[in-house]
């Protein structure tokens, strides 16, 4: 068993904090790639639903489309383009990768039915409010990247699995 003095600790973490830190950022040959990673999937989600959102009255037109007069819509944030950033697609990672190769977006729930949405009558088609918000989110990912990705819904029995 080898002892370390306090200083070389230092200096071994120092090193360790500095390879770490520049791996990071993506400048280290070593850089690897999780395959499972949300982080450019949701950085797209993201910048599809402020897509969205900023459309003059689409909002209030989904709302009253489906007589949802309980929802509301609260940002902090601005819907400009400029602080939404879509992820280049030519070298996408992750779960956004797999995306774009499977060219389906899988969203997992259970089926309920209520006045403002449907999803037991048919739930590979489910209607109303959210059913409309998750597709027009996918829409527009769909026009900026050029492609045809389609939504690929799994059920749950209940909300606990």
């Amino acid at each position: 068993f080898f002892s370390m003095s306090a200083m070389s600790f230092a200096a071994l973490l120092l090193l360790l904090v500095t390879f770490v830190s520049a791996d990071s950022h993506g400048t280290s040959q070593y850089l690897v790639h999780d395959p499972k990673s949300a982080e450019e999937l949701s950085e797209a989600i993201d910048a599809a639903i402020m897509t969205v959102l900023s459309k003059p009255k689409w909002f209030s037109n989904l709302k009253n489309t489906h007589q949802y007069v309980q929802a509301h819509l609260v940002t902090t944030c601005s819907p400009s383009p400029s602080k939404w950033q879509w992820p280049d697609k030519a070298s996408a990672t992750g779960l956004l990768k797999r995306v774009f190769d499977s060219n389906e977006l899988k969203v997992a729930g259970v089926q309920w039915a209520s006045q403002i949405a449907d999803y037991t009558t048919d739930g590979l088609n489910p209607t109303g409010y959210w059913a409309d918000y998750l597709q027009a989110i996918v829409d527009e990912f769909n026009a900026h990247y050029s492609t045809s990705v389609q939504i690929r819904r799994i059920y749950y029995p209940n909300s606990v699995e």
